[in-house]
This record gives C-alpha cells, sequence and structure tokens, in this order.
C-alpha cells in the first residue's frame, strides 16, 4: 500500500511548544555586562554555558576570561532560566570528575547538570 506526505507526517512529525536555548562561553563576567547578559537570557528555557573554574579558582578564571561556577549558577538563577547545562570544565578538573562543579552550581541553580548528561 502507498501512503502519501501528509500521511506519513500525521504519523511522524509531532508539534513541541518552541524552547529558548542561550549559550555563552569564554566571558568574564563583570559590570556591566553582567547586567546585560541577565536581560538578554531573561526566561531561556535553558543556560548552556561553560564554567571552567571552580568559586575557589575565581582570580585563575579571571585572568583567563572564564566564569567560575558560582557566576555561572548566579546569571542562571537571576535571568530566569529554566535549566542550566555546564560545559568547558578546567582540564585539571577533567580527570576528577564534574562532580565538585556540579556541587557548587546547584547550591545556587538546583535545576543544574553537566551538558551531554
Amino acid at each position: 500500500m502507498v501512503r502519501d506526505q501528509d500521511w506519513l507526517a500525521a504519523r511522524l512529525l509531532h508539534k513541541r511548544p518552541s524552547e529558548r536555548v542561550g549559550y555563552l562561553t569564554d566571558t568574564l563576567l563583570e559590570s556591566p555586562l553582567t547586567e546585560q547578559l541577565r536581560e538578554f537570557y531573561r526566561d531561556v528555557d535553558v543556560l548552556v554555558s561553560e564554567s571552567a573554574y571552580l568559586q575557589e579558582e575565581a582570580e585563575a578564571a579571571r585572568q583567563n576570561l572564564h566564569m567560575t561556577t558560582m557566576q555561572v549558577a548566579s546569571l542562571a538563577r537571576d535571568c530566569g532560566a529554566g535549566k542550566l547545562l555546564i560545559f568547558h570544565l578546567s582540564r585539571r578538573h577533567i580527570e576528577a570528575g564534574p562532580q565538585s562543579h556540579l556541587d557548587q552550581v546547584r547550591a545556587v541553580f538546583p535545576d543544574s547538570d553537566l551538558l551531554g548528561q
């Protein structure tokens, strides 16, 4: 039996509500940029952001133009994001795993995870 494209589309395509996704990487979060980003990412469904450094490494993050876990989590919270996905952990943390990063971001923004998990 031959089926047409409308028959196939009715069975395979399902409408879903659209999602707003924000992506942020290699950024030094300082005023006034932080305030501008809060507005730019206002109410995104998902914020995908690098989180290369732990909070206790804030000076290294600043020197290397990256964000800390707490900065990323605070931005997600303050802009009203639905979920935060972090990635691009510093090389020195890859072997130890992402748990310290996740613990820090979840302390501020509970609906956080590692991108790809």
